[in-house]
């Protein structure tokens, strides 16, 4: 492989690692700001069931009642973000093996580190940015559920 050539796959493959990097980025402050949306809104959520039996009674029902709707809905927002994001590492780093897999061969060279998207630690990786927004969902459809009953 030529010096050019070389330089070439090089590039391309610094400009994969980063859009991987910018879309775990995104995907995490986009998980983050769930968590302190969510937070704040079981904290008013808490709040406003506690004292429904005090003066406010009217404002607080009704933000009893509004608060789990907005809740599951802003959860339901950041899924399919999150899965938007999976799907485009995926292409991403398949990209970047098939690049990879086709330097080493050319060059003669067996590679060693390469996390795939089949790999365990990658699939891991992608864990708590499910399981976050799909336990809000389920908190909210819990308290919905019991409020109903």
């Amino acid at each position: 492989m030529s010096t050019e050539t070389f330089n070439q796959v090089k590039e391309k493959l610094n400009r994969l690692d980063a859009h991987i990097r910018f879309e775990f980025d995104l995907t995490a402050q986009r998980v983050s700001y769930l968590a302190t949306s969510e937070a704040f809104l079981f904290t008013a959520f808490a709040f406003a069931s506690a004292n429904i039996g005090n003066a406010a009674t009217t404002s607080l029902s009704a933000l009893v009642t509004i608060l789990p709707w907005v809740g599951l809905v802003i959860a339901l927002g950041v899924l399919p973000a999150v899965f938007a994001a999976h799907y485009v590492v995926i292409a991403l780093k398949k990209e970047r093996c098939l690049l990879l897999r086709s330097a080493a061969e050319t060059e003669g060279l067996t590679i060693s580190e390469v996390v795939e998207h089949t790999s365990i630690p990658h699939r891991a990786g992608w864990i708590p940015p499910f399981v976050v927004p799909i336990s809000f969902v389920g908190a909210w459809l819990y308290i919905l559920l019991n409020k109903c009953s």
